[in-house]
């Protein structure tokens, strides 16, 4: 626990793919889940497209949302490209990261 009761961890990791009657696919995995006291929440997905005979080029994809009363969100793409999974920084409701070397940040709100 750190100060404030704020709890800290990893939560079930997933992995999952489509592959379709070819054998193509896309393989999907979180890499990174955040949750701030403010009830801010945003991670990262990595997606490799594949086919039989090769794999495709990761592409990192970063979500965000505020959760409601409720604890539901309506998550939104944030982000796409060559994201630094380890740059994630979740203060209150404000998303940061850095892409190919330049710092970035979103608000979760909106």
């Amino acid at each position: 626990m750190r100060a404030g009761g704020v709890r800290t961890g990893t939560l079930t990791i997933f992995t999952t793919d489509t592959t379709d009657d070819s054998g193509s696919g896309i393989d999907i995995s979180r890499r990174r889940l955040l949750l701030s006291p403010a009830a801010g929440v945003a991670w990262l997905l990595r997606s490799v497209p594949f086919t039989p005979s090769a794999s495709g080029t990761p592409v990192f994809t970063r979500y965000g949302c505020v959760l409601s009363t409720r604890a539901v969100c309506a998550p939104r793409q944030l982000a796409t490209g060559a994201i630094d999974a380890a740059s994630l920084q979740l203060a209150g409701t404000t998303l940061s990261w850095s892409a190919s070397g330049q710092s970035q940040s979103a608000s979760l709100s909106g």
